[in-house]
C-alpha cells in the first residue's frame, strides 16, 4: 500500500500464561454513542481471558456492543498463545458415538439425534443460547427439538469439527472448531470444546464451552 514503508521484523516470547493478541487501529478508533473505543477499553476488555479464542470472542462482543452493532471502520483482531498440552484420543464405541452425534446435528437429523440420546438429556449450549437470548437447558426430546428450531432462527449455517476427543469413565472431552454464519453477526470460525456424560451408552449431559482450556481444566478437576 505504501511504498516508502520500512518494517522491521522482531521476536517476541509467548510463555504459559501469557497471550500476545494484535489489533487493526480500526479496534481502537471505532465510533460508540459519544466516544470511540480507544485502548482503556481494550485492556480492559482482555483482563482475566485465559486464551486466545476467547480474546477474539470477548473483543468482537465488545465491540459489537460498544458500537450498537454497527462497525464504521474494518477492524482484524489476532490473537497467539502458547501451543496447549492436547489429550490423546479415545478410542472404541464412545468416539464412534460422539462423531455420529456430532454429524447428525451438522446434517440437523432430529430422528439420529435423538437415538444418540437419553430421554433425560440435559444440553446447555452456548452461543445459540445467547443469541436467542435463552438462560435455561434443553431438555429431552422436546428440548432436542427446540435447540434445533432456535439453531435455525439464529444462524444461517452453523458447522462443527470436533478433533480431539479424551474419555474417563462414562465423562467425554471434545475439542474442535464451530463455523456460524448469520446476517446480524457475520462469519465466525473459532475454537471450542463440549463435555458429555454417557450412561449405557447413550448421551445424558453436554455442556459447551467457548474457552476449550476452561473445558480441559474442568475435565481434569473432575477426573
Amino acid at each position: 500500500a505504501f511504498e516508502d514503508a520500512s518494517w522491521q521484523i522482531e521476536e517476541v516470547a509467548v510463555n504459559p500464561g501469557q497471550q500476545l493478541v494484535v489489533v487493526t487501529d480500526g479496534v481502537t478508533e471505532i465510533s460508540g454513542p459519544r466516544e470511540r473505543f480507544g485502548e482503556e477499553r481494550l485492556h480492559a476488555a482482555l483482563v482475566g481471558v485465559t486464551s486466545p479464542g476467547l480474546a477474539t470472542q470477548k473483543l468482537e462482543g465488545e465491540l459489537t456492543s460498544f458500537a450498537e452493532g454497527g462497525l464504521d471502520d474494518d477492524a482484524a483482531i489476532i490473537a497467539v498463545g502458547p501451543t496447549a498440552v492436547v489429550p490423546e484420543p479415545a478410542a472404541g464405541e464412545e468416539r464412534e458415538l460422539s462423531e455420529r452425534l456430532y454429524e447428525a446435528f451438522n446434517r440437523r437429523d432430529l430422528e439420529e439425534i435423538e437415538g444418540l440420546c437419553d430421554d433425560r438429556l440435559e444440553f446447555f449450549p452456548v452461543g445459540t443460547a445467547e443469541a436467542v437470548g435463552r438462560t435455561t437447558p434443553y431438555v429431552g426430546p422436546e428440548g432436542l427439538r427446540d435447540y434445533l428450531t432456535d439453531v435455525d432462527r439464529a444462524w444461517e449455517e452453523l458447522v462443527i469439527t470436533p478433533n480431539v476427543v479424551e474419555q474417563r469413565g462414562g465423562s467425554l472431552l471434545i475439542r474442535g472448531r464451530v463455523y456460524v454464519r448469520s446476517r446480524e453477526l457475520g462469519i465466525r470460525d473459532m475454537p471450542i470444546a463440549w463435555i458429555w456424560e454417557m450412561v449405557d451408552g447413550s448421551f445424558v449431559r453436554g455442556e459447551v464451552f467457548t474457552d476449550p482450556e476452561m473445558a480441559t481444566q474442568r475435565f481434569a478437576a473432575a477426573a
